[in-house]
């Protein structure tokens, strides 16, 4: 039996036509879609820098900001370690400022020290002991020992604050009088006499002081300075109307001051009057008595000449 063909319309077939013509432009653009893809791909990926290629502004903003951290992370513990030193080295400077300012002060404290004040002393005695070991009869050399003797107690009594240190100084006054002693068996001294009184007063020994001054005013009556100490120690003792008249021969024995004798007993008479007329006999008694604890001493004061 044969298969009859039925001619199709000729409308139909341009239908499809067009049908299969779409379908064919289709995958064609597709194809070209995928081939666009992937060709951008390629150019991503091949997009990274290489060597020697010029980077963008970008990447080089990126790139010095990271060098600049990295260069202060590597910086950071360099600076704290140089402020640590500079600070330490301020702290240094100003504990040796310090330092230095509380040896300066120890220093002065340590010049009126006892220990201080015997070891300038002993090196003068010492220097004057070698001068008599070759010459025992050196008159220069005990007249100095006696005079440094004499300078180191005073200077004991002054910087003395507790009992030790006064019989301290007051062995050293008594060495004095034993070297004024030695000169004196050689060479006769109203100066050195009325030294080696005052030594005696310094030392604690008053009354040996005052016998020791009127034996000189018998001996030498025209000597200023015995006149003057004698009356320093009378008032002292609180023998007002015996220093009065000590003081008073002082002035007359010696009127043009030579030693210094007629200005110490005028400024004495004027505290012992101002003390009698002063309506609080305490303060004026105060005033009396720190005014005549010193004496008069040509090795103290170099008021009354060498006495040789």
């Amino acid at each position: 039996m044969k298969k009859e063909l039925v001619a199709m319309p000729k409308k139909t077939q341009g239908s499809a036509r067009k049908a299969k013509g779409a379908a064919t432009s289709a995958t064609q653009k597709t194809s070209q879609k995928s081939a666009l893809a992937a060709k951008s791909a390629k150019k991503s990926k091949g997009a990274h820098w290489k060597p020697g290629e010029p980077v963008s502004l970008p990447v080089r903003i990126v790139l010095i900001v990271f060098i600049v951290l990295m260069a202060l992370s590597m910086m950071l513990p360099s600076l704290t370690y140089l402020a640590a030193g500079n600070s330490s080295a301020d702290s240094q400077d100003s504990s040796q400022t310090s330092d230095t300012s509380s040896d300066s002060s120890d220093s002065s404290s340590d010049d009126s020290s006892a220990g201080a004040i015997d070891s300038r002393y002993q090196a003068l005695v010492d220097a004057q002991q070698k001068k008599l070991d070759s010459d025992p009869n050196n008159l220069a050399a005990l007249l100095n020992m006696g005079n440094d003797y004499m300078k180191w107690g005073v200077a004991l009594l002054q910087a003395s604050s507790a009992d030790a240190d006064t019989s301290h100084a007051y062995d050293v006054l008594d060495n004095a009088v034993a070297t004024y002693d030695k000169y004196l068996a050689l060479n006769d001294s109203s100066a050195v006499k009325v030294d080696r009184a005052l030594c005696q007063y310094y030392a604690g020994d008053t009354d040996d002081a005052i016998s020791s001054l009127e034996a000189l005013t018998q001996e030498d009556p025209n000597y200023g300075p015995a006149w003057a100490n004698l009356g320093m120690l009378y008032q002292v003792k609180g023998s007002t109307d015996s220093a009065k008249n000590a003081y008073n021969k002082a002035i007359a024995v010696e009127p043009n001051d030579e030693y210094g004798s007629k200005s110490f007993a005028q400024q004495q008479l004027s505290s012992i009057a101002a003390s009698e007329s002063s309506s609080s006999s305490s303060s004026s008694s105060t005033s009396s008595s720190s005014s005549t604890s010193t004496g008069l001493s040509n090795t103290l004061s170099n008021e009354s000449g060498t006495g040789l």
